[in-house]
């Protein structure tokens, strides 16, 4: 999806790092400069941005560069997640804002299309556990799946702010979430639509510590908002 968070907070003189980005097509409609960084890019993406073969934890920039970076689906490709977060908040300028998704290890979903529960099983039995030698070779040699208590612990290490923002983005930016609004070149979803039903209740306890304690730990796709880098 767009980087809603940015959408607002960028002006067309801001200059943003998509980091991991494959296409480009996610932040393709940000009213700024675009650095799009990946190991390997698709052949059909977007021409709206500028393109830089590069690895997320070692990026070919000085410091202070950008004033936003969206990573989206990235941390659990990552082997070493504090390497990954540390070159993030040393290319952000100080007020900087870096906006991370990736799907919670340790909740029932199925990222990428494999069975829910292949990022509990240790990676010396995934041959096993999957049918097809193709897609375990691939989520043994290049997935390692991250828990948002982890996450949270490498972001807190390096940013002043972290805010758990999935259920914030989702009240703020409804109408995209149950397709209301085509605001993405992703089609609308009907579990958005489900979860829309009982999002008003959730917001109504939300402030109990102890439920977003739990809330955070079972979601299935965690979302970051880290302000204000460490230097």
């Amino acid at each position: 999806m767009l980087f809603l968070d940015l959408d607002e907070a960028t002006s067309s003189t801001d200059l943003v790092l998509d980091l991991g980005t494959k296409d480009g097509r996610k932040t393709a409609e940000i009213d700024a400069d675009v650095a799009a960084v990946d190991l390997v890019f698709a052949e059909d993406r977007s021409d709206e941005l500028s393109y830089i073969r590069g690895d997320g934890t070692n990026l070919p920039f000085a410091d202070n560069t950008f004033d936003a970076v969206y990573c989206d689906q990235v941390l659990e490709h990552v082997k070493n997640e504090e390497d990954f977060i540390s070159e993030i908040a040393r290319v952000l300028k100080p007020n900087g804002c870096l906006w991370l998704a990736f799907p919670n290890r340790y909740a029932v979903n199925s990222p990428h299309e494999t069975p829910w529960w292949i990022s509990l099983v240790p990676k010396s039995e995934r041959w096993a556990a999957l049918l097809s030698e193709d897609e375990a070779s691939y989520y043994i040699n290049h997935e390692w799946p991250v828990g948002p208590t982890r996450a949270r612990q490498v972001c807190n290490k390096y940013f002043e702010h972290v805010e758990f923002a999935s259920l914030r983005l989702r009240d703020e930016y409804r109408d995209w979430f149950v397709g209301n609004k085509r605001t993405s070149v992703y089609p609308p979803t009907t579990s958005g639509k489900s979860f829309d039903k009982i999002l008003p209740a959730i917001l109504a306890i939300g402030h109990v510590s102890l439920f977003m304690y739990v809330f955070e730990r079972l979601w299935p796709h965690s979302e970051y908002v880290c302000r204000l880098p460490k230097s």
